[in-house]
């Protein structure tokens, strides 16, 4: 007997009948897997995510495409059509409390602060272009498509926002086409959080379609970056919603999530309803005026400092470690003084500006008002910090060979020192040790 009647007589045929019952099975089980990823279960109100979605933005209102949407068109390449819409905003638009023109107003050559290679301090804004893009995912990747394209640029007096977008994965080509072409007559770029997620998605996509771009060699000024370095202190998150409203006085009303796009396009792709996605074109087109006002607010703290209007403490002392990095030290110390003149400023600041401020005076050799810092870090703050203590006993032993006085210092710091500060206390009694040493060999 053959394998194959072998298995014939294992697993009899099936009639045509059965045959077709499982391929509509199969085809049933699958169609019902594609509609849980693509969100149609909205229609059985089952709270979930896809429901709020669909109810939220398309409402009951009919369909319309999407040339309707802002005053978009389709625009023809070499690789097909991709749309594209834009936005126009005269310079005086105050979006939060600026107006957007402030940003052209403001001395660039402060960016070499917060830019290490200092290809940024000569930007200029006509040449500048502000990205943001929407995505069909969180995480990157290959599968991870840029499907909508925001750029933010001056020209004249007024702002323009340019969105290009692809109605199907197909015209991706054209999207990315009409894309490059319009970065090329620009010079620098500004995103947020675009170094690492837009651009080496974009570079992603542009390689897999196999053009060239000038996107990674132009200058780039990361905001995300700075603004954590600037406004953590105050904000603890750095999100841009949370800097829009603490930073820019910016706050959003019947916005959708950056976690919602995704599914908003997955679900325009399967209704066609521009009125699915019209709210990420409008979520894209803040981020970038978002962008711009944030961006001039930095520039307005690293030009004008205590001057500046809306302020905190934590602010300038964020602002003084920024300068004193860059090495910028009358800067840093103008920002630091300012903090502890005012005695309301929280504990907490205070006792951070003193402690790099005197770290700053050590640097440039100003001893006395070192000193000075370190005797008041002792007695008006916490007089169980070994920082002043351990300072005061080197500028002692080693800068005024005053050993009788560096000896009480250290013998004071141990007496203050907490019993699991094992580290410290070892580091105190060596030095403890040390000077000991040098009062016996003096005193033979």
């Amino acid at each position: 007997m053959s394998l194959k009647d072998k298995l014939r007589k294992i697993y009899p045929a099936a009639s045509p009948s059965q045959n077709a019952k499982r391929r509509r099975e199969a085809v049933s089980d699958l169609r019902d897997r594609l509609d849980k990823l693509l969100g149609k279960k909205y229609k059985e109100g089952s709270g979930s995510t896809s429901s709020t979605i669909r109810t939220r933005t398309a409402d009951d209102r009919p369909h319309i495409g999407l040339e309707e949407v802002k005053g978009g068109r389709f625009c023809e390449t070499p690789f097909g059509k991709a749309f594209m819409t834009e936005y126009v905003f005269p310079g005086g638009f105050v979006h939060g409390r600026l107006p957007l023109e402030e940003f052209k107003n403001q001395d660039f050559s402060y960016l070499s602060v917060i830019d290490s290679k200092e290809d940024l301090k000569g930007l200029k804004p006509d040449q500048t272009v502000f990205l943001d893009v929407e995505t069909t995912g969180l995480s990157g990747g290959t599968g991870c498509y840029a499907f909508l394209i925001g750029v933010g640029y001056f020209q004249g007096t007024k702002f323009f926002i340019r969105q290009f977008f692809m109605d199907d994965f197909s015209q991706e080509p054209a999207m990315m086409f009409l894309f490059t072409r319009f970065l090329e007559p620009f010079q620098y770029l500004i995103t947020f959080n675009g170094r690492s997620f837009d651009v080496n998605l974009l570079e992603t996509r542009l390689t897999i379609n196999r053009m060239e771009c000038q996107l990674t060699s132009i200058p780039h000024l990361d905001m995300v970056y700075p603004a954590r370095r600037m406004w953590k202190e105050r904000t603890g998150s750095c999100s841009l919603g949370t800097l829009e409203q603490r930073i820019c006085s910016f706050y959003r009303t019947d916005d959708i999530s950056g976690q919602e796009v995704p599914e908003l396009y997955f679900q325009y792709l399967r209704h066609r309803d521009a009125n699915i996605i019209r709210p990420v074109f409008d979520h894209n087109a803040l981020d970038i005026l978002s962008t711009v006002v944030l961006t001039t607010r930095l520039l307005q703290f690293l030009g004008q400092r205590k001057a500046c209007d809306n302020v905190y403490a934590s602010d300038l002392y964020s602002l003084g470690r920024l300068f004193a990095e860059h090495g910028s030290l009358s800067y840093s110390i103008e920002c630091l003084e300012t903090v502890l003149e005012d005695d309301t400023n929280s504990y907490e600041i205070r006792l951070k500006s003193a402690r790099l401020l005197s770290l700053i005076y050590k640097r440039m050799n100003r001893w006395e008002d070192a000193c000075a810092l370190w005797s008041m870090m002792i007695h008006e703050f916490d007089d169980r910090d070994p920082f002043p203590f351990e300072q005061l006993a080197k500028y002692y032993e080693h800068r005024t060979k005053d050993l009788e006085k560096a000896f009480a210092i250290v013998e004071k710091a141990l007496s203050q020192i907490q019993p699991w500060e094992v580290e410290v206390k070892e580091r105190l009694l060596y030095r403890r040790d040390r000077i000991l040493r040098k009062m016996k060999r003096l005193s033979r």
